[in-house]
């Protein structure tokens, strides 16, 4: 638990990968994830000069992102984080937009596909969600055939703000409808 919600880890099928709630204690690792140059070209962590302070507000909001309804998770490999895996945006109370990353280490080895997969699975489970948004930057091959994996379709190609940055991208919009 961080700060006083009580949220759930994810179960994964995959040996030694675990997906659970954020804790304090990441913040070391995080930090260091967020010096990957695939991390800081793909996600808003490219917008901050402060990496650290950049990581305890992450850390300090992981609660709030809670209890609206937008789940985040740490992606771990052992003891060693992997990765990032959340929710952005709710809209209509059931409709999602999911982001994640992973450090070079866990890349091209099945994780993300995995974890994409399970967390979808989980959010129409336990909090009801019926479709999965994401908005990828127009570039990021390998996200968009992760998502392609996991059974989401691209929808649209737009220019919009993603959530978390400062400027207008261009991004591939893509949507999963859940059962």
């Amino acid at each position: 638990m961080v700060l006083g919600v009580n949220p759930q880890s994810v179960d994964v099928s995959m040996v030694g990968i675990v997906v659970r709630p954020w804790l304090i204690d990441d913040v070391d690792q995080l930090v260091e994830a967020y010096g990957d140059p695939q991390v800081r070209e793909w996600t808003p962590v490219s917008e901050v000069q402060d990496k650290r302070l950049s990581a305890w507000e992450f850390l300090s909001h992981a609660d709030l992102y809670w209890c609206r309804g937008m789940p985040n998770f740490a992606i771990v490999d052992g003891l060693t984080l992997a990765g990032a895996i959340g929710f952005v945006d709710r809209r209509n109370g059931d409709e999602l937009e999911i982001a994640f990353w992973l450090v070079e280490s866990a890349r091209r080895k099945g994780i993300a596909t995995n974890v994409i997969a399970a967390v979808c699975h989980w959010a129409e489970m336990e909090i009801g969600a019926t479709t999965i948004n994401a908005d990828i930057i127009v570039g990021n091959w390998r996200s968009k055939r992760c998502l392609l994996r996991c059974g989401f379709a691209l929808v649209d190609t737009l220019v919009v703000r993603p959530t978390g940055f400062e400027d207008r991208r261009s991004v591939w919009r893509m949507r999963l409808e859940l059962s």
